[in-house]
């Protein structure tokens, strides 16, 4: 079998490029004679050794210019390399194909939350992708509540849609601690809050700030570490403003995007990981903070409860400063409610393998694959 899959776009940071580089590492593993051809926005060195695998790169500058060449490329390339299949990762579909397709979709965020969003996006996803989600022949919802958000919004259900969770690296383990010349690059020493995830506002960390600022007006000391790309397009203005205001640029660490490869350490030296979205299809990055060994505090957004379950300490509103302050300062102190965090979220974690992922995903290529 072989199967074409458009990954254009995921050297952005993001939970789309950290589930689909999950997904290729974990194909790449496998000894089933299978050819897995990738397409790019530009070569992906984690990728430069992987067995039967193949990147192929379409090299253009904007994101628009890619996705109107990729309507040329991806059904000239599916049809030169006879590719049995095409996997769509990032929900983005062309118009033709000549093989069936498979797309990822994420969440539906925008539509339960237009006010976070511009305009010009919403209107594309209210009228134009559901008109290309109904031309795959199967949609992979990451959760099941993504997948009740398909037929809610688009009613689009089963069999079209199929439910596949995405799986954590096998690097995210507790063992050894963190390095601490990784926390010294930037700027942190064991102990502080940590948030991973782009600065926006369907993140919701202006409650998370005004948390950490209560907690410090009684003597608790805790840094907060903000680790993501600012994403312009949910520009969150009172965030920074707020954190300028009060001065408190020496307790909020804005690290930006970090390499891969450092993430392990930043979740080993934290105390407690905040997580307080306002909505998520899957929610990866606590998943990855639990089976650091972190202690997770979360919103119930979207999927949230779902996929964490009674493993974090979970708020019905995570809005609420006082509430989020009350449950850090449990996760982040010696007890036994933060060993049972740890614990139950060993366990959760598991749940989640890149193996069990990536074999469902197949399973899925197989059923639709024209020979």
């Amino acid at each position: 079998m072989r199967v074409l899959i458009d990954a254009l776009g995921i050297q952005r940071p993001g939970g789309g490029r950290t589930a689909t580089l999950n997904l290729l590492q974990g194909l790449a593993t496998l000894d089933s004679g299978d050819e897995w051809v990738v397409l790019l926005s530009g070569r992906e060195p984690t990728l430069e050794n992987a067995r039967r695998l193949r990147q192929v790169v379409l090299p253009l500058a904007s994101r628009l210019a890619a996705r109107v060449g990729a309507e040329v490329v991806l059904p000239a390339l599916a049809a030169r390399s006879r590719a049995d299949l095409i996997h769509h990762s990032k929900n983005l579909m062309t118009l033709a194909s000549p093989c069936p397709r498979v797309t990822t979709l994420y969440d539906l965020t925008i539509l339960a939350r237009p006010d976070l969003y511009p305009a010009l996006d919403v209107t594309y996803w209210r009228h134009v992708e559901p008109w290309l989600l109904r031309r795959a022949s199967r949609v992979i919802a990451i959760s099941e509540t993504t997948a009740r958000d398909l037929e809610a919004h688009y009613g689009i259900g089963t069999p079209q849609v199929c439910v596949v969770y995405p799986g954590i690296d096998p690097v995210f383990t507790p063992v050894g601690g963190p390095d601490t010349e990784t926390l010294r690059r930037y700027g942190l020493e064991p102990g502080y809050a940590l948030h991973v995830g782009s600065i926006s506002r369907k993140k919701n960390l202006l409650p998370l700030v005004k948390a950490v600022e209560s907690l410090n007006s009684r003597h608790q000391h805790l840094k907060l570490a903000l680790v993501g790309r600012v994403y312009d397009k949910s520009y969150d203005g009172a965030l920074f403003e707020y954190i300028r205001s009060r001065g408190l640029e020496s307790v909020v660490r804005l690290t930006g995007p970090v390499p891969q490869v450092d993430l392990p350490d930043l979740y080993r030296g934290a105390g407690v990981f905040v997580f307080p979205s306002v909505h998520e299809g899957f929610g990866l990055v606590p998943v990855e903070a639990m089976a650091c060994g972190v202690p997770v505090v979360s919103s119930a957004g979207g999927a949230l409860r779902e996929v964490l379950g009674g493993a974090a300490l979970m708020l019905p509103d995570a809005s609420d400063a006082a509430a989020l302050a009350e449950a850090i300062r449990i996760a982040a102190s010696d007890g036994p409610e933060r060993r049972g965090l740890i614990q139950r979220g060993f366990e959760r974690a598991r749940r989640y393998s890149r193996e069990e992922s990536v074999c469902q995903t197949v399973a899925i290529y197989r059923s639709l694959a024209r020979r």
